[in-house]
């Protein structure tokens, strides 16, 4: 059962080749909990891609606009297509119920379009900032992608869905609850004491950054939307990552 949720999880929220199983009863128990692999996924590249532009010179902004694209590269994009999805109802400043057609309109908005092209204009400055810092301190980017995905399964699994019947009700619908929530809270408490023990200062700030938006995103995702959407969770999910990295640039600079 482990391997089919392993498998559906990885199939499902990237492109990494695995074996396929029909996302049902069985498979998609545990699912969930195996978000946070792709992000293991996507921390390890992005070291390997610190080594690789360390090992051989290459320039800091060339870096940065790699770094950036790593994720899109492992996930297909999927995350990001829910941020702009999400944008783009925001930005309508519509009803409740017309700003959830517009996440279901496949067709993609203006406003889609110039916040992603914001959100990587942000990042590459932010990793070119940090690629440029004394010491490995951009290594501290790694954790972003595991935080990121922990919460926001944590989330899909405990605040209300704002669409029955949608993809994120199917996708958590069977799912083990507690025994996930236990996974995920061990995970995030292993992770965060691992990145705080290694440099105090700049894993707190990283870690109470997330843990805001978390709280900040609840509110926001049920007062905005009546709950969360499976799009609303791909804006998390990138949100996350950015937010985290922001606090690391603060915390490497100001301590």
């Amino acid at each position: 059962m482990l391997f089919k949720s392993l498998c559906t999880a990885v199939s499902a929220y990237s492109i990494i080749p695995v074996p396929y199983y029909e996302w049902d009863k069985e498979s998609s128990a545990y699912a969930i909990c195996f978000l946070p692999v792709i992000g293991f996924v996507n921390a390890i590249l992005f070291a390997l891609w610190i080594f690789i532009c360390r090992l051989t010179g290459l320039s800091a902004i060339l870096f940065a606009a790699v770094a950036s694209a790593v994720p899109v590269f492992v996930t297909g994009g999927i995350h990001m297509d829910g941020f702009m999805d999400t944008v783009d109802a925001l930005a309508s400043h519509q009803p409740k119920e017309r700003k959830l057609e517009i996440m279901k309109d496949p067709n993609c908005g203006a406003f889609s379009v110039i916040y992603c092209v914001i959100y990587f204009l942000i990042m590459t400055g932010l990793f070119y900032e940090l690629f440029k810092m004394p010491g490995e301190i951009v290594l501290y980017v790694c954790p972003a992608y595991v935080f990121s995905r922990i919460l926001s399964a944590f989330c899909a699994i405990n605040i209300s869905h704002a669409r029955k019947n949608g993809m994120l009700d199917a996708v958590t619908e069977h799912v083990k609850k507690v025994p996930c929530n236990i996974a995920l809270i061990v995970l995030f408490i292993i992770i965060g004491t691992a990145v705080a023990v290694i440099d105090i200062p700049t894993g707190l700030a990283g870690i109470a950054a997330v843990i805001i938006w978390t709280i900040i995103y609840r509110r926001f995702a049920v007062k905005t939307f009546g709950g969360v959407t499976g799009d609303t969770a791909g804006f998390f999910l990138q949100m996350a990552e950015v937010i985290y990295i922001i606090a690391v640039l603060i915390g490497g600079k100001v301590f």
